[in-house]
C-alpha cells in the first residue's frame, strides 16, 4: 500500500510531461504550457 501513492504521483507526472510540450504551429518552437507547469507544482506540493 505504501507504493501506490508514489506510483500515482510518477503516473500522473510522467501524463503532464508527455501531454504538456506544445509547439507553436506558426514559429514550430516547442514550449511547456502553462497547465502542464503548474500541475507539476501541485504535484510536488502533494508529494512533500
Amino acid at each position: 500500500m505504501k507504493l501506490m501513492k508514489p506510483l500515482a504521483i510518477l503516473s500522473a507526472s510522467a501524463a503532464l510531461v508527455l501531454t504538456g510540450c506544445v509547439t507553436d504551429p506558426t514559429t514550430g518552437q516547442q514550449h511547456v504550457s502553462k497547465t502542464a507547469m503548474y500541475a507539476w507544482v501541485l504535484l510536488q506540493h502533494a508529494a512533500s
